[in-house]
């Protein structure tokens, strides 16, 4: 996707004039960008804390997860990438070396089950895992659980 690559630098761009940074996780698989317009706030901590938790319901090494650019995004930067809702997944492919990420964009103020569902569902395609309805539901409640008794000093929970 050619749009890909000057949004992420607009992100890029425009969090470093706003006096803010773009964040990555103590591994190399994720990375958060946020707009300075967004409303609420996304914790980098807390999305890595999800993807691992995750990875663990489902028995993934953690050494070998996907390359995932996280985007928090005001409605209106997210219109600019044609991001109409509020969860929105992308995957990509790099023009250079053909390596594979995803984007999960996040509008607005996300809750707790957005970063969830966001991260399953790219687990679930990246590693063709196919559950039943049943199955996802009590994955996402576990980790669900497991999330809220989490401490974060980043968050004040």
């Amino acid at each position: 996707m050619k749009i890909a690559a000057p949004i992420l630098a607009a992100f890029m761009l425009a969090a470093n004039l706003a006096g803010q940074h773009v964040s990555s996780a103590p591994s190399d698989h994720l990375v958060l960008l946020s707009s300075p317009d967004a409303l609420g706030s996304v914790s980098l901590e807390r999305l890595n804390s999800c993807l691992l938790e995750l990875a663990e319901q489902w028995k993934l090494d953690p050494h070998s997860l996907p390359r995932i650019t996280g985007m928090h995004a005001s409605k209106k930067a997210a219109r600019v990438a044609a991001v109409n809702s509020s969860l929105a997944i992308r995957r990509n492919s790099s023009s250079d070396t053909g390596d594979i990420y995803y984007e999960l964009w996040l509008v607005d103020a996300p809750k707790l089950d957005d970063y969830l569902v966001g991260l399953e569902n790219i687990l679930e395609q990246h590693y063709n895992l196919q559950p039943t309805d049943e199955k996802r539901k009590e994955v996402l409640q576990r980790a669900a659980r497991v999330e809220n008794a989490t401490v974060s000093i980043y968050e004040g929970k």
